[in-house]
């Protein structure tokens, strides 16, 4: 793959894609996030897996994206709607959290993400979280938000900002107000 490196990742990204097939680029893609997240869990302290287990989830995470853009449930474009929001770094000496969340109702599933950087914007952890529920989207997007907060504890992170594009759950974290539904689950945590 010579010349494709231009000197940051979104032009990696951009030339890579245009010498693969589209099946290429994808699986690609998520070995090669697959193999960030196992390194990260090694930094952390867990343990290395066998490349077969990690290639066996990539077939699996890529065939359930693959279906989920199939089914028109989302499509390709969607998945890169957020693309051109531009991330806004904390100011000097603080660490900030991202999260977000995906809900698939038809398939039961939820995923969480969150990843903490530094004022530089380089990323001191990730996180990714799937499990089987069906929550409303203000109680999944308060799940990410908990989780993440959570994670960066964990590993001795003390992010000063957590952003997530959940508006109604920060204003509700803000006021600490909650609808009867979602009070009792909320209010355990804060």
């Amino acid at each position: 793959m010579e010349g494709i490196w231009k000197g940051d990742i979104a032009n990696f990204l951009m030339s890579l894609k245009l010498k693969l097939s589209k099946q290429d680029f994808e699986l690609w893609s998520v070995i090669s996030w697959l193999i960030w997240r196992d390194r990260n869990l090694i930094f952390h302290g867990g343990a290395a897996r066998l490349p077969r287990s990690l290639l066996e989830d990539a077939d699996c995470w890529l065939r359930e994206f693959q279906h989920l853009v199939g089914s028109n449930k989302i499509s390709a474009s969607q998945t890169m709607a957020n693309c051109d929001k531009k991330w806004t770094a904390p100011t000097m000496g603080q660490l900030k959290l991202n999260v977000d969340v995906v809900v698939t109702s038809s398939s039961g599933f939820i995923g969480i993400g969150a990843v903490v950087r530094d004022c530089h914007g380089i990323v001191l952890g990730t996180s990714s979280l799937k499990f089987a529920g069906h929550l409303s989207s203000f109680l999944a997007e308060y799940v990410a938000v908990r989780e993440g907060i959570k994670f960066a504890i964990d590993y001795g992170l003390s992010p000063g900002v957590i952003e997530t594009d959940a508006q109604n759950v920060v204003l509700a974290l803000q006021a600490k107000t909650f609808n009867a539904l979602e009070g009792p689950v909320v209010r355990g945590h804060l």
